[in-house]
């Protein structure tokens, strides 16, 4: 394959300079038959001006015939090396004829004209005619054989000496000839393996490319189906009563289901993220809110584990961020802190420096040692659980954190030292507090644990999603309506009757659950509503909501979906 390209590179470089050589071969012609008219007779003089324009002629169809050849991308390299090794054949025997006949005596100095000439011919194509050495050992042997057979025999003075000098050059020459002509195709052998070898580079990178974004592709298109089944499953488990030795096999379901829920949520965030399906949404953001939001969320964790979850910061913070983008950074901080921390306790702080709000997770857990640190944002890296215990989460929390940083733009540091714990930190640019903006209370007011009050619409094309959350809500104290598609609702619609409306977005008919909440907006009563989409598909999909509406990503946690409800639906 590299002989072949090498060979192709050779030829092209020949024929390039084709055109010059013809006109070359004219104009040498024509010197030498305006020279040596008079010293030579007419007919020789004729004959050997007639030899040169036929070898011109025969060039130039060579040539015009390579130019229409190497159109098509098979060009055959051997069959036109072949033309021009006739064509330096035919034109070097004529040129090397011209040494015999015009090397005279009776010449005068217009003698070694001819001899200046030769040798310029010699020494001047080396570089071109170099490329393929038998190319260049005939044009040497033809323009130089008669030139140093008329020395011998011209009787002139140092004829012999003449002779000698010349064999002698012709050998020097022809040795450097072929030290220049094997560097030359060296070099281009080295060029076109390496042009090669990146060729070959670049495929096998367009192929894991174009792989990972099937992969990615895939995710990001069947999250929606994947979504479903874990969806029902999280609902139905919320519905399980038990009693007596049933406790246990409850709470296993339930871990199990936790643990599958946080793979595919962590396994689809990251092919939405690698699909480029994410997108962020800068705006001023209050992270001290934030942060006693995520203390709120997280605080039943730390005291299970018998943990202490602590917040600092001013009384307000605000920062150009995504909101919903780094909470769900700092949420896998936090999951990952608490998991990792057998005692102690866990710090959320927000420090500023200079133009930048430090967000900081700090924890006294088992703390991870220098070597391991750059790995532990790799993905379903665990170091602390090389067992793969299921309950210490999969390996996804930390490289979704990277990778949203890198989204969001924010720098992400690690501190840590082992058995001290660990502090991870991320700096988001600061910005001035908009206009009319309210403190924010440092503290929340926990999700009620007591019965709900109101009624809820839910509307889902799958049956067993809709079955299982309607089942969920009326467990939680809430009436419910449930449905499957547009019309339906409609159809159920009556002003006051809904405290909230729970719809999915992929819907049989004409309209998706984004159109359908607008439609329900615009009815008479649908103020005193609350709107939620609870969707599989990412942002970019879903395109613009309508106001108010509250976006919540499946599978949807029922610790999530009761928070929202709450607020609506008290006890």
């Amino acid at each position: 394959m590299i002989d072949t390209a090498v060979r192709r590179e050779v030829v092209e470089t020949l024929f390039r300079s084709r055109p010059q050589a013809l006109v070359v071969g004219a104009a040498y012609a024509a010197i030498f038959g305006w020279m040596f008219h008079g010293h030579v007779s007419s007919a020789s003089l004729a004959a050997w001006i007639l030899g040169m324009a036929l070898a011109t002629a025969h060039g130039l169809h060579g040539w015009l015939a390579f130019r229409r050849a190497r159109r098509a991308p098979d060009w055959d390299a051997r069959h036109f090396l072949g033309v021009y090794t006739r064509q330096i054949w035919l034109v070097g025997l004529l040129i090397g004829l011209s040494g015999w006949m015009f090397y005279l005596p009776e010449a005068g100095d217009a003698r070694w004209v001819v001899v200046l000439l030769l040798l310029s011919l010699t020494t001047g194509l080396i570089a071109l005619y170099g490329l393929h050495l038998p190319i260049y050992y005939a044009w040497l042997g033809l323009l130089s054989a008669p030139l140093a057979l008329r020395f011998l025999v011209s009787g002139a003075p140092g004829g012999w000496v003449g002779g000698a000098l010349f064999a002698f050059y012709v050998l020097s020459i022809l040795q450097f000839a072929r030290r220049q002509g094997r560097l030359v195709q060296e070099s281009m052998r080295v060029r076109h393996a390496s042009a090669a070898l990146v060729a070959d580079l670049e495929a096998a990178t367009r192929g894991l490319l174009e792989a990972n974004e099937a992969k990615s592709r895939f995710f990001a298109a069947a999250s929606h189906d994947l979504r479903q089944p874990v969806q029902a499953l999280g609902y139905y488990t919320e519905l399980l009563q038990p009693q007596g030795g049933d406790v246990q096999t409850v709470d296993r379901i339930r871990q199990c289901v936790a643990s599958l829920d946080g793979l595919l949520e962590g396994v689809l965030t990251l092919a939405r993220l690698d699909a480029g399906k994410v997108h962020k949404h800068v705006f001023a953001t209050d992270l001290t809110a934030l942060v006693h939001r995520m203390q709120q969320l997280h605080a039943g964790a730390a005291v299970l584990r018998g943990l202490r979850l602590r917040v600092r910061g001013p009384a307000q913070a605000w920062a150009l961020t995504d909101a919903v983008l780094l909470e769900r950074v700092l949420g896998n901080l936090l999951a990952n802190a608490l998991r990792y921390t057998a005692s102690g306790g866990v710090l959320l702080a927000v420090r500023r420096r200079g133009d930048h709000w430090r967000v900081q997770v700090t924890d006294t857990g088992i703390g991870i040692a220098p070597e391991h640190q750059a790995r532990v944002f790799d993905e379903f890296v665990q170091i602390g659980n090389p067992q793969r215990d299921a309950s210490q989460g999969v390996g996804l929390g930390l490289a979704t954190v990277r990778r949203l940083c890198a989204l969001l733009e924010h720098a992400l540091q690690l501190r840590s030292r082992p058995g001290r714990g660990s502090s991870f930190a991320v700096d988001v640019p600061a910005c001035a507090t908009p206009h009319g903006a309210a403190a924010q209370p440092e503290t929340g007011v926990a999700v009620p644990g007591g019965l709900l009050t109101g009624r809820v619409l839910v509307i889902e094309d799958n049956p067993a999603v809709r079955e299982s959350l309607q089942n969920m809500l009326a467990l939680w104290g809430l009436q419910c309506d449930g449905c499957a598609d547009g019309d339906a609702a409609l159809a159920l619609w009556q002003p006051g009757r809904y405290t909230m409306v729970l719809s999915d977005w992929r819907l049989p008919g004409a309209w998706n659950g984004g159109q359908l909440i607008a439609a329900l907006q615009a009815l008479p009563g649908a103020a005193s509503t609350r709107f939620a989409l609870l969707t599989g598909e990412s942002e970019a999909g879903i395109g613009t909501l309508p106001a108010g509406v509250e976006l919540l990503h499946k599978p949807v946690r029922p610790i999530r979906l009761r928070a929202l409800l709450s607020a609506v639906a008290p006890v």
